[in-house]
C-alpha cells in the first residue's frame, strides 16, 4: 500500500489510482487489493457489483447474456476477461477543489467506463491520514 509521510499532492494521489486501476484491467486483483486500503472488507462483493454494473449491462444492452449471473457462480471471478474493457475516466472530482495538496479525509471520486461506454458507474475514494501517514482508502465502485 502507497503510504505518504506529508500530505500528498493529488497529481500523486491520481498515479496511485490509475496504478491500482491498471492492475484491475490486467485481472491481477490481488495487487489491485493491496495497493490501497479498503473502508470495507467487501473486496469480493466490489468486484460483483462492479462486474454486473459495467459487463451484465454491456451485454445487456447487445440482447446477451451469461449462464450465471450469481455471485456464488463465481463467473465474474473464474473469467478476468470482462476487466480489460473497464476504462478509467481522468475526471477526478475532488470534495476539496482548491489546491494541489490533498487534505485529511478528503473524498475523490472517478467515472469508470466500460468498452468506450459512458456507465453510471464511480470508483470512490478518500485519502485518510492514520499516525501521521497519509493512505487512500477505497469506498465503493458501484452505481450512483
Amino acid at each position: 500500500m502507497k503510504i505518504w509521510n506529508e500530505k500528498p499532492l493529488k497529481s500523486e494521489v491520481k498515479k496511485v489510482v490509475k496504478e491500482f486501476f491498471k492492475l484491475l484491467k490486467a485481472g491481477e486483483l490481488e495487487r489491485a487489493k493491496h495497493i490501497i486500503a479498503h473502508q470495507y472488507e467487501d473486496w469480493d462483493s466490489q468486484l460483483y457489483s462492479l462486474w454486473q454494473d459495467t459487463y451484465l449491462i454491456y451485454l445487456e444492452y447487445r440482447d446477451r447474456e451469461v449462464e450465471d449471473d450469481s455471485f456464488e457462480g463465481q463467473l465474474w471471478r473464474k473469467d478476468l476477461r470482462w476487466l480489460k474493457k473497464l476504462q478509467l475516466v481522468d475526471v477526478f472530482k475532488w470534495g476539496n477543489e482548491e489546491g494541489e495538496y490533498v487534505e485529511e479525509n478528503d473524498w475523490f471520486n472517478v467515472p469508470i467506463n466500460y468498452a468506450g461506454e459512458t456507465t453510471d458507474v464511480t470508483a470512490e475514494f478518500r485519502v485518510d491520514k492514520k499516525d501521521g501517514h497519509y493512505f487512500i482508502v477505497r469506498e465503493t465502485m458501484n452505481v450512483l
